[in-house]
């Protein structure tokens, strides 16, 4: 997980320090003195010049009582955050904003919590978000689709017989879009055209 989000670690880290710095009132070079660090190296890990070498970041995890994980990734719900949006998930994280905390729930207080779900930091392991994120992402998926559709209906009349007769009709609509993705593959949340040009196809052909 720490190789393949480094790109944005180098801000993280900053805005992690730049932080400890504000809530506990403290200048750069007091920091320093209570970690035992260089001020020149702390500034530059704050202007993204360098990551700090672990030992840095334990001497400063230490002196603030926070996990290691902390100062790479923040909390542990803004880790996962940062790990879904590198999987292209941003646009449905906008719609559904509460999904890193969910899954955090899980990771916390999952009914078979295991230690392997943890990384060397504490935080959860990529294997543990996705599947996590597995049944989430359908379940925003289906409901995206849901909205889309009757965003559709609300611009075109079509002549249901009963209010039963629409939502199955709505039903039918969102089963055959997930049938679509799970047979292309090739097309996701973000991918509104796609999902508009089924749900169009679908209610003009009933």
């Amino acid at each position: 997980m720490f190789d393949n989000i480094m790109e944005i670690q180098l801000e993280k880290i900053s805005v992690q320090i730049e932080r400890i710095l504000f809530e506990n009132n403290l200048l750069l070079s007091e920091l320093a003195d209570k970690t035992g660090l260089i001020a020149e190296d702390i500034q530059n890990y704050i202007d993204c010049r360098r990551i700090p070498p672990l030992s840095s970041v334990k001497a400063i995890a230490e002196f603030i009582s926070k996990p290691v994980g902390w100062i790479y990734f923040g909390e542990v719900n803004e880790y996962i955050y940062d790990y879904l949006v590198l999987r292209g998930y941003e646009a449905m994280l906008n719609d559904y904003p509460d999904i890193p905390r969910r899954i955090e729930y899980d990771f916390i207080n999952g009914e078979f919590k295991n230690p392997g779900w943890e990384n060397q930091y504490g935080y959860p392991e990529e294997v543990f978000i996705d599947d996590c994120f597995f049944d989430i992402e359908r379940e925003c998926m289906n409901d995206h689709v849901r909205l889309s559709a009757l965003r559709y209906l609300a611009h075109h009349n079509i002549p249901f017989r009963s209010f039963k007769e629409k939502e199955l009709s709505i039903n039918r609509v969102v089963n055959l879009v997930s049938e679509v993705r799970e047979y292309t593959g090739d097309f996701g949340y973000e991918d509104q055209d796609d999902i508009d040009f089924i749900i169009e196809d679908y209610f003009k052909r009933i």
